[in-house]
Order: C-alpha cells, then structure tokens, then sequence
C-alpha cells in the first residue's frame, strides 16, 4: 500500500480487529527455551564520563538540573561505603549494624536454584513471582517452563490490549516480547517484531483508540502533537534506533537488504490508523540511522500537509 493506511480506521473498529487477528494468529511466533544475551541498552553520549554509565539504561535522568552527574554523585556515595569497608572491622560492624538486609540465606539459595523464574522476573517485571507461581502450578496442563508461560502471557496481554484498542500497552507488550527473543538469539524473529513496535511508534496512535473522538478533533490532535519532526510524538525512540542499528549488524544486512526487509515487515502489518505511508516508515528508519534531520524534515513536512488536507475537506 502506498497510501497511509487503506482503508484501515475507515473500515471501522471490529474489522481492524478480525483483520489483525488473523494476521496474528497466522504469524504467531514461537520463543525457545533459553536466554542467551540482553538486548543493547540506550546511553547517553553528554560528556565523556558518561562512557559505561549503567544508568541512562535503566531509565535514570542522569543529569539534574544543578548540571550534576548522577554517576559522579553516587561514585562519592560508594567512596563513603568502601572508606568504612576498608577502615572498620567486620566484628565492629556487625555490631554497629546487627540488622542485615539482603543476605543470601541457605534456603533462599535452594529457591533460586528450584525456581530460576524468581530472579529472572525480579529483573524483568513482565509479571509477579506469584503469578508464576500460580501459572506454573495450577494453569500448567502441558507442562510449560517459566519462559514458554512467559510468551503465554505477552500472547494473551497483546490480544487483550489490541481487542481493548490500546495500542500503546499492545504496543509495549510487542517490545517485550522482541527483547525476550532478543535473549534467544532469535534475530530474525525480533527483527519483524521490532518494526511492529516502530510502526505503532510512527503511528500516531495511543490507548483507547476505539473510542468515540470526532475525527476533526482527532486531525487537530495529531497536527498539534506529531509535527513538526523535532516536537512530533510519532517518531523513533533512540533506543529503538540503537537496536534497530544493532539487529541490522547481527543479521548481516546491507542497506539495500534493510530497506527491503523494513518494507516487507511494514506491509505485512495492519494498522488501525497510521500517519506515513509504508515507503515513507522505511525512509524514516534509514535517515534515524545516520542522524539525517533534513530527511526526517521532509518526510513529516509531506505528512503534515496531507493531514492538513484531510483536516480541511472534512
């Protein structure tokens, strides 16, 4: 399709839904059993202290507005604790801290080694232990490990979030599961994921999607929030980019061949509404790659004026 969106929100809610059930049923993807890596963090290139800094990746505003570094103020705060470490015996400061907090014990030590989901889920938050506890236990008839009732869930969230129209939850949801066959070394199968999270991302679209809203009103909203490109809502988070950048290395793929396989993946998605054409999503990924900002300039400027078209024959 070169157009955005044929008729995609047009056609109404329950058919974009049947529409894109089938689709998802007929491309299920299917995740192994083992996590292999972590998918690349995001960093923040400010200054050169910020080389290796663990905390832009975990979600950390690592520069205050006082223009003090997050990881310089908590390196002084470690000093602090090795300066006691190192200067203060283990008897002295048993007995000047006699309540201990997160020490291993011999029981907790068999539970990790009995149920390897319970630090797996610590770190990664998809659902609580509990809830594992109860899949495993008393919603298993086949027998499922952690990981194969992990890939349940995100199935069922997806559905629910998408039945629901709340693309933006659907559309987290997809990036948990592309991060979770990241971990499986499965490439190509988090490669199409992934550029479903960057088509919702370019969408426009948010939760509650199947609600009532005029579609003036819904017009006004986009041209106020999603243009120009250096303000716009619709447009690739840099972590995205680092591990579209990232998979487009691990899958050996030229620029020709990355054009292609966006383009493929981008067809093959529907959408309730979209503000680019698919052409356009792959032209807008490749200048994200190299930083271009006079592409990214023309391709929402063509945008804007076709939304602004449709705003006016209403």
């Amino acid at each position: 399709m070169n157009s955005p969106c044929e008729g995609g929100a047009k056609k109404g809610a329950a058919l974009f839904y049947a529409q894109a059930l089938f689709h998802y049923c007929a491309h299920k993807l299917y995740a192994p059993e083992r996590p292999a890596e972590q998918p690349p963090r995001p960093v923040c290139t400010r200054s050169p202290l910020c080389q290796g800094c663990p905390y832009p990746a975990n979600g950390f505003l690592c520069w205050g507005k006082d223009g003090k570094c997050l990881r310089s103020e908590m390196r002084k705060f470690n000093a602090l604790d090795s300066r006691l470490l190192s200067n203060t015996s283990p008897e002295e400061l048993e007995k000047k801290f006699p309540v201990r907090f997160y020490e291993l014990t011999e029981s907790g030590t068999q539970e990790l080694t009995e149920n390897q989901y319970v630090p797996y889920l610590h770190r990664h938050k998809y659902m609580s232990i509990w809830e594992m506890n109860d899949r495993l236990n008393h919603k298993n008839p086949h027998h499922l490990g952690f990981r194969d009732l992990i890939w349940q869930f995100f199935n069922e969230e997806s559905l629910k979030h998408l039945h629901e129209g709340d693309m933006g939850l659907y559309r987290n949801t997809r990036l948990d599961m592309y991060e979770f066959l990241f971990e499986e070394k499965k490439y190509e199968q988090a490669f199409n994921l992934l550029c479903e999270v960057i088509a919702y991302d370019l969408s426009g679209m948010d939760n509650s999607e199947f609600s009532d809203i005029d579609e003036k009103f819904r017009l006004q909203l986009m041209l106020k929030y999603d243009f120009p490109y250096s303000q716009s809502n619709a447009k690739l988070p840099p972590a995205i980019k680092q591990w579209m950048a990232n998979l487009q290395g691990r899958l050996e793929l030229s620029d020709d061949a990355l054009r292609e396989r966006l383009l493929q993946q981008f067809e093959s998605i529907s959408l309730y509404r979209c503000i680019f054409t698919n052409a356009e999503c792959v032209d807008i990924v490749m200048a994200e790659l190299i930083d271009d900002a006079d592409i990214l300039d023309t391709i929402y400027h063509k945008a804007e004026a076709r939304l602004r078209a449709q705003l006016k024959a209403i």
